[in-house]
Order: C-alpha cells, then structure tokens, then sequence
C-alpha cells in the first residue's frame, strides 16, 4: 500500500508541475521562436545554476573513469562483454512487456514476453539472444514514456547526480518502474540495485567516447545534452503514441543521436 501512495504521489507532482504545454520537445529559453508547425512543449529548467553544476560534476566522473574504461576496452573478452549484457537486457524484459501492456501495445507485449522466453531457456538465462535472430527485436519501454504516451507533459529538466539529465515526469517513471520492477519481487532489492547499476556501466561503456567528444565540441555541452535527451524522449514516445498509424514513424537522425549520447537509465546498449 505505501509503494502505491508513493507512485501516486510522484505521478500527480508530475502532471501538476507548472510551466508546461501539452506534447513536445524543449525549447531552450523563451526567447526562442517556436515552430507552429511541431507539438512543441515549453520545457523550463527546474534549477538551472544546480543542474549545470551537476552536468559538470558527471562529466567529471566520466573523465576520471576514461581510463579504467579504455583498459576495459582493451582486454575485455568480448564473447563474455556481450554475453553479460545480453543477461542484463533480459532481465529487463519483464519490464518493458508491463510498460507496453500499460501503453496498450499488446503486440509488443507479446514480442516481448516472447523474447523473454526464448532468451531465458534457449538462450540459456538470456546469456545468447536466440530471438534477436529470430527477428524478435527488443523494445525498451519505461514508465515515463508510459505516461508521455497517456498525454502527461514533461515537466521540468533538471540534472541529478551519476543519474543524470531528467524530467519530472521521466523522474517519476523511474520510481514507479523501481518500485515495481518483477526482479525486487522474486530476488531482493539488492540483485535489483545490481543490475540497474551494471545496466549503467554498460551504458557508459559503450557510448563514453561519444559523450566526452559531444561535451568537446559543443559550444555548450549543457544545452546540446539537454536538447539531444528531450528530443530523444519526444521520439521515443511519438513512436508508440496511442492509436498510432499503421505503419509507425521512421527514426530520425537526431533521436539516433540521442539514443547514443544519453548517459541516463533508459540507454540503449
């Protein structure tokens, strides 16, 4: 009952957070013009001076662990690199069948919940993604693009700490989805933090050469992570919005680029 109360809570904080429109990206400032032509969501930076300070603070902690991620890369076996994080992913499946259920996308559902059988038995407890081959593509889904996808607006952005760049909105999701996650219920709250911790890494592995590139090129890497991860929700959510046309929206370039860049929880790898 209280995990309840407080998945409550966190959703209505979300869907009354002010200086919000209806579906869309962010646009920086206020000064910036606005395309009629999009959906576009006036998204207001939370604690502009704080997250700016955490930006920093994380790229930070990226430079100081460039080295041990370059040794990494150097003498890691990459049957067992792939074969742990094949393991990884599968232990989120449960996950992502819920969120779709939830989105009303039963076919994904079942792809899904398929996936998870496959990879779990023949796959041997996911090591192998056997239905990868088989044309079953995995399809990550969250509890914040859930709530995009019902029409709840964004919220705020703000950066957090090692988590990284949010929303409200997104922030909330991830509670919801860690308070519910199947692997807290059938193993403990410990494997739970494992994996999501070891999702992180992962992540960071495979796309921190591209972060620290992005953070060197950009005239302000705070503003380009910010849009890039905005734009890269909006898609995600534009993609399996409900009653959706029958043949779903093609992904552009700049979701592609922010699937890469984002060092945050829902990180493809």
């Amino acid at each position: 009952m209280k995990k309840i109360f407080i998945c409550f809570f966190v959703i209505f904080s979300c869907i009354t957070c002010r200086n919000v429109n209806a579906q869309g990206i962010l646009i920086t400032n206020k000064n910036d013009k606005i395309d009629q032509s999009e959906n576009v969501q006036i998204t207001s930076d939370l604690f502009p001076k704080t997250s700016r300070y955490m930006h920093d603070l994380n790229m930070k902690l990226i430079y100081a662990l460039k080295p041990a991620l370059d040794e990494y890369k150097e003498e890691k076996i990459s049957g067992v690199h792939k074969g742990f994080t094949n393991f990884l992913k599968n232990l989120q499946e449960p996950l992502n069948a819920a969120n779709s259920i939830l989105q009303l996308d039963f076919t994904s559902t079942f792809k899904t919940l398929g996936r998870f059988v496959i990879n779990s038995t023949a796959g041997v407890a996911g090591i192998f993604d056997v239905a990868g081959h088989m044309g079953l593509k995995r399809d990550n889904r969250d509890f914040g693009q859930t709530l995009g996808v019902w029409g709840v607006p964004m919220g705020g952005f703000f950066v957090m700490p090692v988590y990284a760049q949010t929303t409200t909105r997104d922030f909330a999701g991830t509670i919801v989805d860690t308070t519910f996650n199947p692997i807290n219920y059938y193993t403990s709250w410990a494997v739970g933090l494992f994996v999501d911790i070891s999702i992180k890494l992962m992540s960071l592995y495979e796309n921190y050469e591209f972060i620290i590139t992005t953070n060197e090129t950009s005239i302000d890497s705070y503003e380009t992570f910010k849009t890039m991860y905005l734009q890269h929700r909006k898609n995600m959510i534009e993609q399996h919005q409900l009653f959706f046309k029958d043949s779903p929206k093609e992904e552009s370039e700049t979701n592609k680029l922010g699937e890469s860049y984002n060092y945050d929880f829902d990180m493809e790898f």
